[in-house]
């Protein structure tokens, strides 16, 4: 368990947001905690100039974070700085790169022992019906054939590649 260094209570979602937020720094996926307005595309969540930033307040699932870091990590590193929430949504293969974002918040999950469709709002937002009969069945090799494995081969070599 991580030593809680933040003001907040123990909680199991501050307990799972440190982890999450631990391992994204592990492989350099740097986060910010501040306030957002609230019309964040997933609650208390926010992507500026490739960081993530986090609302502790607004912050419904803390695992939506991988799913945002999985939006850095599947995009090539010379484009990573300038990611936000405009620029993710008028990329030209914005659709794989959402669907490798998925796989590898995905494969965060299984790196961390989390169960991927607890921790996450991605049935809220429609990729239930594409994504998690593949997840929830663990149909590993589906789930990498979806996304072609890049997403995968690169939350092992994320800084610089």
């Amino acid at each position: 368990m991580l030593e809680n260094t933040s003001p907040e209570p123990v909680t199991e979602k501050n307990e799972l947001l440190e982890r999450c937020v631990a391992f994204l720094h592990e492989i350099g996926i740097e986060t910010e905690f501040s306030s957002l307005p609230g019309d964040s595309f997933l609650p208390g969540l926010s992507i500026e100039k490739g960081r993530i930033i986090i609302d502790r307040e607004a912050l419904a699932y803390p695992g939506d974070i991988l799913h945002e870091a999985g939006h850095i990590a599947v995009v090539p590193a010379a484009d990573r700085a300038l990611l936000d929430a405009a620029s993710i949504a008028c990329r030209e293969q914005r659709e794989a790169e959402e669907m490798m974002a998925i796989a590898w918040s995905f494969a965060a999950c299984v790196h961390l022992d989390l169960d991927p469709i607890s921790y996450s709002t991605t049935t809220v937002i429609g990729a239930e019906e594409a994504i998690l009969p593949i997840i929830s069945a663990k149909n590993v090799i589906s789930a990498y054939r979806c996304c072609n494995g890049s997403a995968w081969r690169r939350m092992k070599r994320m800084p610089g590649s």
